[in-house]
This record gives C-alpha cells, structure tokens and sequence, in this order.
C-alpha cells in the first residue's frame, strides 16, 4: 500500500511516470507540486492533462532544472512539509 502525502513535491512530474503518479496523488486529495524541465517529448501535454484533469488535490507546475539549486531551495523554503518523490 502507498503512502499517500498531503503536500507532495514531484521531480521531473511531467514524464509518463510522474505525471501518472502526480494524477494518482491528487485523486486521492493531496496538495502535488511538480518541477519538470519539459525537454522530454510529451512533457507538455502531459502538463495539460494534469492541469485540466478533475481531482481533489491542488495542483501548481514549476518550469526548472533541478540543477537551478536556488530554484529547488525556495521550493522548500516555500513549502514546508513537503514529501518528495522523484521519477526520471
């Protein structure tokens, strides 16, 4: 059985895997953020599938490279409680 987290950070969360955890997530009521670079054939279209797809959870995207270390340390500065899940 998977945890299920209220607040939830997802890296690279527009991939097929992520985006599909990430809709998961939010059908089940959390609070998902996603940072996604969107280099990846697809990355935006699946970005607009997790936009526009009806659940209970919040949703908010961040466009960045992981390797941005400032970016990744305000995101949790921003959030706290955040539980992060990584998919590549």
């Amino acid at each position: 059985m998977i945890n299920i987290p209220q607040k939830c950070l997802i890296t690279g969360g527009c991939g097929f895997l992520g985006s599909n955890i990430a809709s998961h997530y939010l059908n089940q009521g959390s609070e998902v953020v996603v940072i996604d670079a969107l280099l990846r054939e697809g990355g935006e279209s699946n970005l607009r599938w997790l936009e526009n797809r009806d659940g209970g959870g919040a949703f908010t995207f961040i466009k960045g490279d992981l390797a941005d270390y400032g970016m990744v340390e305000s995101v949790f500065k921003a959030m706290p409680g955040l539980s992060r899940r990584g998919f590549s």
